[in-house]
């Protein structure tokens, strides 16, 4: 990138990228997350084996919605980057009829 001019509205556009690039990552390993404890391998019968299950299930499924959660805001940062770009793009319009 050394040497190279870049609008204003492209590094939005490349931020923008960045953003959805991570909410699909987290999205994918949310998934992924979910499929770590499919059943109980700690015991059936065997009150701390249901436990220690029953507790992991909630920090697997906490951590996934975590990552649910920053898809979200992710998506929205996208959003605002490209709106961004836009407003950048709107305001060199006039200026590049000159040209």
């Amino acid at each position: 990138m050394a040497g190279e001019v870049r609008s204003e509205a492209d590094v939005w556009r490349l931020r923008a990228a960045a953003a959805e690039d991570a909410a699909r990552e987290l999205e994918g390993l949310a998934a992924d997350l979910h499929g770590v404890l499919t059943r109980n391998y700690f015991g059936l019968d065997c009150v701390e084996g249901e436990i220690l299950y029953s507790r992991l299930l909630s920090i697997v499924d906490g951590a996934a919605s975590g990552f649910l959660s920053t898809t979200g805001d992710l998506n929205l940062l996208a959003a605002r980057c490209k709106s961004a770009a836009e407003a950048f793009d709107a305001a060199d319009e006039p200026g590049t009829h000159g040209m």
